[in-house]
């Protein structure tokens, strides 16, 4: 021990204060560490997958605007599944495609444009459902719907959200949580 001797005989010898950190006191701080990283990566996870989900609901809304715009000065817009191509959208896609619709044919061909494509993360799924079970949603020359409500379902890691359309093509967003609707889902057992 390198103690050196103070001023005042009563008090001693005074040691200089010990420097560094013992083996078991870093063990036990990389113990905590690990703990709270463990209990925040399913939070995070679960808060990276909300971003983006509203990123994509809110990439729909913008694709939605665009359509009512759009249609009001260039023809009837369709927003349809990407891979079925304005011919069926029975099952989850991860493509939506906005595409005027110039001949008012209600379906893709040839006279008509694609505008716009709009392509979800990986893992993302969009399903389209309407009260007349068309498999587009057709927005008129007057920004409306006419008359074919219906929702987007947008579904990410057994998560959902909505994007609920009124006949006129007004939108607004529901958070759906879990949902059985969409694929991954698991029911909570009790």
């Amino acid at each position: 021990m390198n103690c050196a001797p103070t001023v005042h005989p009563s008090q001693g010898l005074v040691c200089p204060p010990a420097q560094g950190v013992t083996l078991i006191e870093l063990l036990i701080c990389l113990v905590i560490a690990g703990l709270l990283a463990a209990t925040a990566a399913p939070t995070m996870s679960r808060l990276l997958d909300d971003v983006r989900l509203t990123g994509s609901t809110n990439q729909l809304l913008s694709l939605l605007h665009a359509a009512r715009a759009e249609g009001a000065y260039r023809s009837a817009m369709l927003v349809c599944s990407g891979r079925g191509k304005c011919q069926e959208f029975r099952k989850p896609d991860n493509q939506l495609i906005l595409v005027a619709d110039r001949n008012d044919s209600q379906s893709l061909d040839s006279s008509d444009e694609i505008v716009t494509t709009m392509t979800l993360p990986d893992g993302m799924t969009v399903q389209w459902r309407s009260f007349r079970n068309k498999p587009w949603l057709r927005i008129n020359r007057y920004g409306v719907a006419y008359y074919q409500n219906g929702h987007f379902l947008f579904c990410y890691h057994g998560q959902a959200r909505k994007v609920i359309l009124n006949y006129q093509a007004r939108a607004r967003i529901s958070d759906e949580g879990p949902n059985k609707h969409c694929p991954g889902y698991e029911p909570k057992s009790s």
